[in-house]
């Protein structure tokens, strides 16, 4: 995670727009605070030819960015099914054994009268997806949100579809792991008590 806040913390100072500056200046030239703030708040948006060099560089930025949304994603989507697998494995394999989310696995589940199953639940859904959450101690939202204020179509289709991926990431999580079948290999009534784990856990994440 350390390597990977390396890379990110310059890369987001790059993709935000509150962080641009006259194009071009002059070496050695001191911006005046309120030329500064007037370009910030109005010119930065405007489509001229001053600015696309770092709207194109703005725009690459974002491509990266989808690049480690689809890290993040695939990280948790691993760590979900092995998760799986290890509570089926103790449940079915292993003498005596009682997984704390083993009572998932069946269909007769109640979600009302298992308060305590319930909060161990969410207890491993929110560490799994914090401990694979890259952009959690960034503002994310509101650098996407200014992005999408520019006058370029592609920055506002970037912003949007970034914006996108982060609020839809949870449901996407699910459903990727029902469709994965956690591999080729699983027999039939293992893949049904899966699809019965995920819905519980997707209702309590709700």
């Amino acid at each position: 995670m350390s390597d990977v806040a390396g890379l990110l913390e310059p890369l987001l100072s790059l993709v935000d727009g509150r962080n641009d500056k006259p194009y071009p200046n002059k070496q050695g030239e001191c911006v005046s605070r309120d030329v500064l703030d007037k370009y910030r708040r109005l010119y930065r948006y405007k489509e001229s030819p001053e600015t696309m060099a770092i709207i194109n560089a703005k725009h690459q930025a974002m491509e990266v960015l989808d690049l480690f949304f689809n890290f993040s994603f695939n990280e948790q989507l691993e760590q979900f099914v092995k998760n799986f697998k290890t509570t089926y494995s103790k449940a079915h394999h292993v003498v005596g054994g009682n997984p704390e989310l083993g009572a998932l696995l069946y269909e007769s589940y109640d979600i009302y009268k298992n308060s305590s199953t319930n909060n161990v639940a969410m207890k491993l859904l929110r560490e799994l997806i914090q401990s694979n959450d890259f952009f959690q101690a960034y503002p994310l939202k509101d650098v996407l949100m200014d992005l999408s204020h520019y006058e370029y179509e592609k920055m506002v289709v970037k912003s949007m579809t970034l914006l996108d991926r982060k609020f839809s990431a949870r449901d996407n999580l699910f459903k990727r792991a029902v469709q994965a079948q956690v591999d080729t290999n699983v027999f039939f009534k293992e893949n049904f008590k899966l699809k019965i784990f995920l819905m519980l856990l997707y209702v309590l994440s709700l």
